[in-house]
């Protein structure tokens, strides 16, 4: 009895394929196919949050913090009550996403076969800067530089 109505089933499928080909849709598959460069790039802001946590709880971001000691602070107004985290590390953690993310640019508009949209990620970069900085009055400049930029490379 099973495999009578699986019989039946794989024809309706069947039947079907024609009708969603001529109709320009596209299968799952086509609609997401795994996108090798997004896992990596999450993969390595979590192999970054993993090792910026540690090194702040071994005590090295004290001995490396001089070599940060260019960039602009941010505000102590982060209150943060989690023993292991200070806002130095959350600003470094912080600094090193928006770079990663811009290396996934960089990859995503150098190579075709990892193209996609990247608007998102510059939106977030803009985010993340902000957040490490604590000057939100970088972002909606970012921003409007950004949808620029965007415009100036938009594929017609």
């Amino acid at each position: 009895m099973d495999e009578k109505w699986e019989e039946k089933e794989l024809e309706k499928r069947e039947e079907k394929s024609p009708e969603e080909k001529d109709h320009g849709e596209k299968s799952y598959e086509e609609k997401y196919r795994r996108d090798p460069l997004g896992a990596i790039v999450w993969a390595a802001i979590l192999i970054w949050c993993g090792l910026v946590f540690l090194a702040n709880n071994l005590g090295f971001m004290d001995k490396i913090q001089p070599v940060f000691d260019f960039l602009p602070k941010a505000a102590e107004s982060w209150e943060i009550d989690v023993p292991f985290i200070t806002s130095g590390a959350i600003q470094i953690f912080l600094l090193g996403t928006a770079f990663i993310f811009s290396v996934e640019i960089a990859i995503r508009l150098t190579f075709p076969e990892y193209r996609r949209p990247v608007f998102g990620s510059v939106v977030l970069i803009g985010v993340l800067l902000s957040l490490a900085f604590d000057n939100w009055e970088l972002f909606f400049p970012l921003l409007l530089i950004a949808f620029g930029i965007s415009i100036l490379f938009r594929r017609r």
